[in-house]
């Protein structure tokens, strides 16, 4: 699946700045600043029309799938819909499954089995690099990021205006490479809330975790459904909030952890 070309995801606008307001140095500045793009997308799919009101234009293919994929229209396990994109309307077309080929099914269901451990070390050390990997949040600040991780490191990643946005993105293009989901891990930038905990559910994603707070609506979800949830990722600690067994000292792994990259 090709990516969507001629899209801008960022723009450079005129501002006037100020600079130490309220003392005799106060300064104005006219120069120009980078913000990032907001758009929106439709998805048609067999007769539903959809609406994401608020998204970056990059990667739309796997926003619509996995949008399609959490919110139940398609599953996981389905064959990869084809998809078609009309720039001029900003609408992505999706034909139904039963078009085209199989691909490989998903290998565990939701509420999955499966217990992969994940180190600490390998925790924190997937937050540095999915940081490092901002680009787009590093010029503007507005995006959100999200990435499918293994315990060796970063899969694949996404940025969004919006971070249910990135983890739609992350789970589509999953998908769309048949990546088994059972033993994986999605990192955030964002707040972990309900929505975020459902999401995971979805697919059978067991451990999600972020540099930002979760909600108690989530903990109890994720208590349920069997999915650890892992907050304030940041300075080499962790809070685990549910399910914490799938979280081990770097020490009591047993196995030298590969570096992310």
């Amino acid at each position: 699946m090709s990516g969507i070309s001629g899209y801008r995801d960022h723009v450079e606008v005129p501002i006037k700045r100020f600079s130490a307001v309220g003392t005799k140095d106060e300064t104005m500045n006219e120069i120009l600043d980078t913000v990032i793009t907001e758009s929106s997308l439709t998805v048609f799919y067999r007769d539903i029309s959809i609406n994401i009101p608020s998204c970056s234009l990059s990667d739309m293919e796997y926003l619509a799938l996995g949008h399609l994929i959490t919110c139940g229209f398609i599953k996981y396990t389905d064959k990869v819909p084809k998809t078609r994109f009309l720039s001029k309307k900003n609408m992505i077309c999706v034909e139904p499954e039963d078009t085209v080929s199989a691909g490989m099914p998903c290998q565990v269901p939701p509420n999955c089995k499966l217990h992969p451990l994940f180190s600490s070390k390998a925790i924190c050390e997937i937050f540095d690099d999915l940081l490092k990997r901002s680009s787009l949040f590093k010029m503007t600040g507005a995006t959100h990021a999200a990435a499918l991780c293994d315990n060796k490191g970063i899969l694949l990643w996404h940025e969004d205006v919006g971070r249910h946005n990135a983890v739609d993105k992350v789970i589509g293009h999953a998908f769309a490479e048949r990546i088994p989901p059972g033993d994986k891990m999605i990192a955030l930038t964002g707040r972990i809330n309900t929505e975020i905990v459902g999401k995971v559910i979805s697919v059978g994603i067991p451990v999600v975790a972020s540099k930002a707070p979760p909600t108690d609506m989530a903990i109890e979800d994720s208590q349920g459904a069997g999915v650890t949830i892992i907050g304030f990722v940041r300075d080499r600690c962790m809070s685990v909030y549910s399910n914490s067994e799938r979280v081990v000292n770097t020490s009591l792994t047993g196995r030298k952890q590969i570096e992310p990259g």
